[in-house]
């Protein structure tokens, strides 16, 4: 679902890492980022619709595959139980508290969303988070403030600053 802003910064600098470190990675990306990673080769890759059904199908597909761990990196886990290992990176604030200034269009959505993490959030065995922020609230919104399978793994590219730049 990673397509937009902050998100594709994240999943681009992810995936020039590994695609750095040669380790065999397959990907499946949203079919609106397909000029984003066009420098990874086809067979290493799926671009799908942004579909709960394109996913199902690729998860039901792959599970006689010979993948051994999933990372879904769009906040949303798998649609079915996976054999193997899954981790989620779950980086969306709105997905654990709606804000007050939210259209009546994106509140229901956003509720939709945190609906679809609440059900699938079974499908996941580890969650990955950027800050002790995110790891306490993913918990308490989906957990009842267990957080033992929440791991912070803080990621970012390196902000490069200009000369002329005072950094505080």
């Amino acid at each position: 679902y990673v397509n937009t802003s902050r998100s594709i910064i994240l999943l681009k600098y992810l995936v020039s890492t590994l695609e750095k470190m040669e380790i065999d990675v397959f990907y499946l990306f949203d079919i609106r980022v397909q000029e984003v990673f066009n420098f990874i080769d086809k067979k290493n890759c799926k671009f799908i619709k942004n579909s709960n059904f394109e996913r199902f199908k690729f998860y039901k597909d792959m599970r006689f595959s010979n993948l051994k761990k999933v990372l879904c990196f769009g906040n949303a886990p798998p649609v079915i139980r996976l054999d193997i290992p899954v981790y989620v990176y779950f980086h969306n604030q709105t997905l654990i508290k709606t804000h007050q200034d939210m259209n009546f269009k994106n509140y229901i959505l956003t509720l939709c969303k945190q609906g679809f993490v609440h059900v699938y959030k079974k499908n996941v065995d580890i969650w990955f988070v950027q800050n002790n922020y995110m790891r306490e609230n993913l918990a308490l919104k989906y957990f009842n403030g267990f957080d033992n399978h929440i791991i912070n793994m803080p990621f970012y590219p390196e902000i490069l600053y200009p000369d002329n730049i005072k950094r505080i």
